[in-house]
């Protein structure tokens, strides 16, 4: 009787020794028998669809989901949290009336025929941020996720909300970690300010989130006067509020007037500095007759400016004696253009972690002005100082490798001339 005691006091210990080890994983945790992909699945998108579609805290509220770092937003979002991320979104769309803001990548401005044409879905303004907050222990090497929400106005972390998750990392999940691009859906936010090249992404951002007033409203005929307020007389605004002015004339049903006198909407364009480098402008319609502001459709964006470039009259002309002609300058290194047409969006991520490894580049950066097609497109502009990468034969030649390393074989590759390579992928290639 004894020897039995002994071995039920030793199986029940080694039972609880065994839970111990047991991953966490919260609210309604299974355990480390979980993986990151199946906790998800299985409870992260029942959690976030209970609390942000029934919870009255949250039903109703518009959000968006970002990457977060412990407090901070992230302006850049590695591979394992936009794979989460598209996961939780697809999850929350299968609910009717869930909050979640549409915020796709700022292109730049390509004309409607009519506002009627136009998605006015994506023009809430976020009020809360869920976060994922994905990142490798310094303790334990473990991966641990959390979800958790975020008053914006208030700035305060909201009590009673969070899910998270803790376990193994696999070698993919620490690969994708330590891969990040700058997530588009934060441009124009403050996380992410339109930088001093963008003023026409900005000027196109601004104008979308504005067209939805002259499909709403009340008018036969807008007739539109572009205000500006621009303290600083600084060009980089004064060149997007013009665009602005451009971009809503190409509308069926909209004229822009430079005589205010003659307009029934006036749009007042006001930039206010920060603090120093940093910029809100606010876009703001109002009625002309009675001067009210057209309630729910003013917009916002920010920009990081790091020269400052102030509109000054051109300076008098001085003669002077004639100058040798100076020697031009030489190219550090030559510069390649690769463009890829009708891709999948599930792979858009690699693109660029694939040409930062390409050799002898020391830049990589994303162009706008090379895409000609209707379909997706999306380039990039390589600066190469590597005399032996320099040519396209090359270039063409490590595209074709790269991405049958990545499993992706079903595309052509074609020079459009000695230094763009247009890679267009086929229907159907996984």
């Amino acid at each position: 009787m004894l020897r039995f005691l002994i071995l039920l006091c030793c199986a029940a210990t080694l039972t609880a020794s065994g839970c111990a080890t047991t991953g966490k994983s919260s609210p309604g945790a299974l355990g480390s028998r979980l993986s990151l992909e199946q906790w998800v699945d299985r409870e992260a998108v029942p959690y976030l669809i209970r609390e942000l579609g029934e919870n009255p805290r949250f039903k109703g509220q518009p959000f968006l989901l970002v990457s977060m770092n412990r407090d901070n937003v992230e302006a850049n979002i590695d591979e394992l949290t936009m794979q989460i991320r598209e996961t939780i979104t697809d999850g929350l769309l299968t609910k009717p009336g869930m909050g979640l803001v549409w915020r796709p990548s700022t292109k730049p401005w390509t004309q409607h025929t009519q506002v009627k044409q136009m998605d006015c879905t994506g023009g809430q303004k976020e009020a809360i941020y869920v976060g994922i907050d994905a990142s490798l222990s310094s303790l334990d090497g473990d991966l641990h996720v959390t979800i958790r929400a975020l008053d914006i106005a208030e700035k305060q972390w909201i009590t009673g909300f969070g899910i998270s998750w803790q376990g193994h990392a696999s070698s993919m999940q620490k690969k994708a970690l330590s891969s990040k691009t700058p997530d588009d859906y934060l441009l124009g936010l403050r996380p992410l300010p339109f930088n001093k090249n963008q003023a026409d992404l900005l000027a196109a951002y601004v104008s979308r989130n504005l067209s939805c007033l002259f499909s709403n409203m009340d008018l036969d005929e807008a007739v539109v006067y572009v205000e500006k307020d621009n303290p600083g007389k600084i060009r980089y605004f004064d060149n997007a509020f013009g665009l602005i002015a451009n971009y809503i004339a190409s509308y069926k049903g909209v004229t822009v007037t430079d005589d205010p006198s003659k307009a029934n909407i006036r749009l007042l364009a006001r930039v206010h500095e920060i603090h120093q480098g940093l910029y809100q402008v606010w876009v703001t319609p109002r009625y002309k007759m009675d001067k009210r502001y057209v309630p729910g459709k003013e917009t916002q964006a920010y920009v990081a400016l790091d020269t400052l470039v102030s509109v000054q009259p051109p300076a008098p002309v001085k003669k002077s004696p004639p100058q040798k002609k100076p020697e031009p300058p030489q190219r550090s290194g030559n510069v390649l253009a690769v463009c890829f047409l009708d891709f999948q969006n599930s792979i858009e991520n690699r693109f660029y972690p694939m040409l930062k490894t390409y050799p002898g580049a020391v830049r990589v950066r994303q162009i706008y002005d090379r895409c000609d097609t209707y379909g997706a497109c999306i380039c990039y502009e390589l600066t190469v100082r590597d005399r032996q990468f320099q040519r396209m034969e090359e270039m063409t030649m490590w595209m074709k490798k790269s991405l049958i390393a990545q499993d992706i074989t079903r595309f052509k590759l074609e020079a459009r001339s000695p230094e763009q390579l247009r890679v267009t992928f086929f229907t159907g290639f996984d």
